[in-house]
């Protein structure tokens, strides 16, 4: 069983790894290509342990030589329960399940535990600590993003080259990582409500186009009015997993009640025709009142707002 200072070494050694050899997570197969870092962890402990591998959870060169005439089916120990419900194929005490907000450690409530949620953040389980700098004013935005990716570890490789940053990332598998102070980090994800919000990228192809395992995000129903669609053909919008989804509705009260910002939803009327109307579609800097937005709401990006409907309809 590996410790929660193994778990912090191997995701540490993973990430120079992939960062050197320019190793394709999305590639692996699955869970390697889940996107939570410490499931990559786990997967590969669970992996070295099945080849009489040293299980470390380090994804070196003598794991990959031997991954490379496995089949995804032998991947993983009999028996082991998949991803299906929360992160299920990680050992509960592997990660802190602590958010980080206003600088103070906040434990996951023991009953988002015992439905599965786990969270992992930047001080205690070695997450990436975004670019940032001191907030200036007190956040009143949470605001819903998605990544138009397949996983948490490429948002934040994509993040990192960009010079951009984020508080908050949801794997497929409901596993919420923390990258940010919610309260006092400051990061660009969000336009001109930077400075004024906190914001979680729920990891999502967003188009079938883009999406590698249909298995994971198997759900895709018709465009709706906010649906960005790059493929004229396909006019269709993949949805967050099931997990993600069941994850958002207990998170959000939370997270708002830990960052101060206000539970309600300031665009719950929102619409393609109000927008027009009210000239929303033509002002570029127009800011939403307090509360739980999607980044659809206040700029040209197309996200978000599935995840902002289903908070609305279930409030």
């Amino acid at each position: 069983m590996l410790t929660k200072q193994h778990v912090q070494d191997a995701t540490r050694y993973n990430a120079k790894r992939v960062q050197n050899f320019r190793l394709d997570i999305n590639e692996l197969p699955w869970p390697l290509s889940n996107g939570d870092t410490t499931v990559f962890v786990w997967a590969t402990a669970l992996f070295q342990s099945e080849k009489g591998l040293t299980v470390d959870g380090k994804f070196g060169p003598a794991t990959q030589k031997k991954l490379d005439d496995t089949s995804v089916e032998k991947l993983i120990k009999p028996g082991t329960e998949m991803p299906g419900g929360f992160a299920t194929v990680v050992a509960p005490d592997a990660y802190s399940n602590v958010v980080i907000a206003n600088g103070l450690r906040h434990r996951l409530p023991e009953d988002f535990l015992a439905a599965g949620l786990s969270a992992s953040n930047y001080i205690d389980d070695g997450e990436v600590h975004f670019k940032h700098r001191a907030r200036g004013a007190v956040p009143i935005h949470f605001v819903l993003h998605e990544t138009c990716g397949n996983t948490a570890s490429g948002c934040v490789g994509t993040l990192q080259r960009r010079g951009y940053g984020v508080q908050l990332i949801m794997a497929p598998s409901g596993h919420l990582q923390c990258h940010g102070d919610l309260v006092r980090d400051r990061m660009v994800h969000a336009n001109h409500l930077n400075e004024t919000s906190f914001g979680i990228e729920v990891v999502n192809p967003y188009a079938p186009k883009y999406v590698r395992d249909n298995a994971v995000f198997a759900d895709k129903i018709p465009a709706e009015w906010w649906t960005w669609c790059p493929d004229k053909k396909d006019r269709r919008y993949v949805t967050p997993t099931r997990t993600q989804m069941a994850a958002i509705r207990l998170l959000a009260p939370w997270l708002c009640e830990i960052s101060g910002v206000p539970f309600r939803f300031p665009t719950s009327d929102l619409s393609k025709k109000k927008r027009q109307i009210s000239g929303l579609d033509k002002k570029p800097k127009a800011k939403p009142g307090p509360g739980i937005v999607a980044h659809r709401d206040f700029a040209s990006h197309s996200d978000g707002r599935y995840m902002l409907e289903d908070l609305i309809g279930r409030t």
